[in-house]
């Protein structure tokens, strides 16, 4: 997967859960971030070459510790099966997320 937002990038490592899966954490100003996981052994991420990457949307609590992010403009759940391209729009979307939520 190419380094979109390379200044942005906090983590990539191993997925802590899933055997076989990588997964890059990526924070930007607004403290806003997104957890992407791809290359795992879950049938989705497997058995789909063209879109095999999920999304989830964060919120930093100071500059270590997120949680997952259900409540902004831009979805309530994780993105998943998505390609590159729409992985970068994706960020660039939360990139300006400007701290609104929906409750």
């Amino acid at each position: 997967m190419k380094q979109y937002f390379k200044d942005c990038i906090k983590i990539e490592r191993p997925h802590l859960n899933i055997d076989n899966a990588t997964q890059r954490i990526y924070k930007f100003p607004n403290d806003y971030g997104a957890s992407i996981v791809w290359g795992g052994d879950l049938t989705f991420m497997r058995d789909n070459a063209h879109a095999p990457y999920e999304l989830a949307v964060i919120k930093f609590m100071g500059d270590e510790d997120y949680y997952l992010e259900y409540s902004t403009p831009l979805t309530d759940d994780v993105f998943r099966y998505q390609n590159e391209e729409q992985i970068r729009d994706l960020l660039n979307k939360i990139k300006n997320l400007e701290g609104e939520t929906t409750e």
